[in-house]
């Protein structure tokens, strides 16, 4: 043989480059899925609990998460942008992202479902105006985020 005998002195090794490149390429995925997962939750928004929920249909490409805080402001996701808190800000913005869903993707705005995440201290009067204004500004799909008690 040309690569010797296998005695106790000179034991095989496997080869672990494979499994480590696996390996790094999983961590690279996950750290990506997070990043992206983290654009979409305000640490300061305290959902409400709920008895019973529907979950989330995993069907829906055009998702855009609205945050509405205790004092009933809305919170953007995209970047660092301060709170909207007049109407016509509201409405301005949400306007703005349906504009911007219909430029890049034709009939994606009337598909787009708006993902809101109320505080559980929120207003009914708050989350009123701000579902209003989605519905002004374009959008016909609405959902609520709760968490399962």
């Amino acid at each position: 043989m040309s690569h010797g005998s296998h005695t106790a002195e000179s034991p095989s090794e496997p080869n672990l480059t494979p499994l480590l490149d696996m390996v790094l390429q999983l961590v690279m995925f996950f750290m990506l899925c997070a990043n992206f997962v983290q654009q979409e939750v305000n640490e300061t928004i305290k959902l409400p609990k709920a008895t019973t929920a529907k979950s989330l249909d995993r069907e829906q490409s055009y998702l855009l998460f609205i945050n509405i805080s205790e004092q009933g402001h809305l919170l953007p996701v995209d970047g660092d942008r301060k709170p909207l808190i007049s109407p016509q800000q509201i409405e301005s913005y949400l306007r703005r992202r349906f504009e911007f869903s219909e430029k890049t993707t034709p009939g994606s705005g009337a598909k787009t479902v708006i993902i809101i995440r109320a505080h559980e201290n929120a207003t009914f009067d708050a989350i009123y105006r701000v579902v209003a204004s989605c519905k002004r500004a374009g959008f016909t799909k609405l959902q609520f985020r709760v968490l399962m008690s």
